[in-house]
């Protein structure tokens, strides 16, 4: 069963952010895993192409609450950087949900993202440019695939998602 709230009270919009924050950064692995995973159904179900003859409103109602830029800074700062795979590989999929999400949100909802990624984007290009330089970096390292392989394993994955989630982000 779900619950509909017409006018949630923003105590409760408040103290749910608080408890999502939480649990986005929870220190136990497995709750965060599963955090991001619920996270990333909820997006993909509201927001997934399947859904397009259906209504905006409703979809952008949906995740409202990861339209915040705290939450968008978690995501970005602390997910895709995440150890465990599981994590890092969703927080980049609910970004790019998010910024394909444009079809399926309404115009006020739209922009609301936008402004809540504008404190983010610092970050992203931050990784971005790590990305860029690692690239440079390892391109010489090709020959002696040991090294090129230990510094793929510990960084690669961080640096291209960033890179995946900016070559995606440039089309909006």
């Amino acid at each position: 069963m779900r619950w509909k709230f017409d006018q949630p009270s923003p105590l409760l919009q408040t103290e749910s952010q608080k408890l999502f924050l939480k649990l986005l950064s929870h220190p136990s692995p497995p709750v965060k895993t599963e955090t991001y995973e619920c996270t990333l159904n909820l997006v993909k179900d509201c927001l997934g192409i399947q859904n397009l003859s259906r209504e905006k409103a409703a979809a952008s109602a949906a995740v409202k609450f990861l339209l915040h830029h705290q939450v968008l800074y978690e995501i970005s700062a602390f997910g895709l950087q995440d150890s465990a795979e599981k994590v890092n590989v969703a927080a980049k999929d609910i970004l790019l949900f998010l910024l394909k999400g444009r079809l399926m949100m309404t115009a006020p909802a739209w922009d609301r993202f936008n402004e809540a990624l504008y404190p983010v984007i610092p970050i992203i290009q931050v990784l971005f440019a790590l990305w860029r330089l690692q690239s440079n970096f390892t391109a010489g390292l090709l020959n002696q695939p040991p090294v090129w392989n230990s510094l793929h394993y510990i960084y690669g994955g961080i640096w291209q998602s960033m890179f995946s989630l900016c070559q995606r982000s440039d089309h909006y």
